[in-house]
């Protein structure tokens, strides 16, 4: 899948979702990662507070500050965990809500990979629910709906 996706890729997902009756989720999903995403600028600002002036931030930077500052890196932590359960429930959500929608799942993920809906069908699952995330989580899908919901 590639790392873009566009204004049709994003219509036919949309389209899925709203046929599955889970859009409500979608959104919801996306509202409350949004608050956890604000909420780690502010646990990211914080921490960087406790640089030393001739600190370079980078990653090895931010690596060490969360090492030496272990409540901030708990908050870091959580918040993290928080936004992988919330995505892995959403994804659970369109999962279950599948049973009712195969053929058009099959469809629009074809249309949107490129793929054959057998080599849909017949892909490995983890594949195929790596290719999901990676769409929900997308910066254009999801900024999409961040734009819509303001």
């Amino acid at each position: 899948m590639e790392n873009t996706m566009t204004t049709r890729q994003a219509l036919q997902l949309i389209k899925l979702l709203n046929v599955m009756n889970i859009k409500d989720s979608l959104i919801k999903t996306i509202r409350d990662i949004s608050k956890l995403e604000k909420e780690k600028k502010i646990v990211l600002q914080e921490l960087l507070k406790k640089k030393k002036t001739d600190d370079e931030v980078n990653d090895d930077t931010v690596s060490r500050l969360l090492q030496e500052n272990p409540e901030i890196a708990k908050k870091y932590a959580d918040i993290e965990s928080e936004n992988e359960e919330m995505t892995l429930n959403f994804i659970l959500d369109f999962i279950f809500s599948l049973t009712n929608h195969e053929e058009k799942f099959y469809e629009t993920i074809s249309d949107i990979t490129g793929k054959s809906i057998d080599d849909v069908k017949n892909e490995d699952v983890t594949v195929t629910v790596k290719n999901l995330i990676d769409m929900f989580k997308s910066p254009q899908f999801v900024g999409f709906f961040k734009l819509v919901m303001k």
